[in-house]
């Protein structure tokens, strides 16, 4: 049975009530989403366990975050997690749909790890499958509601399945793929997610070397991902 909590450098992060986990895929986003200027105010869509939140109140001090969770039983432990860290007068919580909501103050970043298991055998439970699939989700909609929201100059970081966002679907809501970065599990196995930065400005991609998670076996963490993760894990 998994650990009920995930204790963090900074923060410690309980995940019993949430479809999901504590996971890899919010770790990188959390870590690795650099926009060119500090954000001021940050939108958290799909917030979960608000890990990415508390992440990155931890990495900019200077940010307003604002966390969206339509779970209520993910929602409600969100902000408990938020209450409980030293973080809690920079991020509020609210269990919304965020694609019927509308900021108060519009984000120079969004961040967030949708939905994108369209494909996938489904989850058993409802919770778990709403944060999965696309069951109630159309990416293309998605884009474009998120990006109606950011402030001009302001810029969206994803983690998705390798390949499955294209230029089309970027272009189609007036963004800029200004960074973008492969994930692969191990050295010998093929992309299986991608970061990226997507701007409201138009810039020149920057595509960053392969991210390799384990390079030495089960939990043998390359030193790239070590670099990336040092600030967050208890024992990097």
């Amino acid at each position: 049975m998994p650990a009920s909590h995930f204790q963090f450098k900074q923060f410690r992060v309980d995940h019993d009530r949430c479809a999901m986990k504590v996971g890899t895929d919010g770790v990188l986003l959390g870590a690795w989403v650099t926009p060119n200027q500090e954000p001021k105010q940050i939108l958290d869509i799909g917030t979960g366990t608000a890990l990415v939140s508390l992440m990155l109140a931890q990495r900019f001090s200077e940010s307003k975050i604002t966390a969206i969770e339509i779970d209520p039983e993910a929602a409600g432990q969100a902000k408990e997690n938020v209450r409980a860290s030293k973080f809690a007068e920079r991020i509020k919580v609210i269990e919304a749909d965020a694609m019927h909501w509308l900021p108060p103050v519009s984000p120079d970043l969004i961040v967030s790890n949708p939905p994108f298991f369209k494909h996938h055998l489904k989850a058993p439970d409802a919770s778990r499958t709403r944060a999965r699939h696309q069951k109630e989700f159309d990416l293309l909609e998605f884009l474009r509601q998120a990006r109606s929201y950011i402030a001009e100059g302001g810029s969206m970081a994803l983690i998705m399945p390798a390949g499955i966002l294209s230029e089309a679907n970027w272009s189609a809501c007036n963004c800029h793929l200004a960074r973008k970065m492969a994930v692969r599990p191990t050295p010998n196995k093929p992309p299986h997610r991608e970061l990226l930065l997507l701007s409201t400005s138009p810039s020149e991609t920057i595509n960053e070397p392969d991210l390799v998670i384990e390079s030495n076996g089960r939990h043998g963490y390359s030193e790239e991902y070590k670099a990336l993760t040092r600030d967050f894990y208890l024992h990097m």
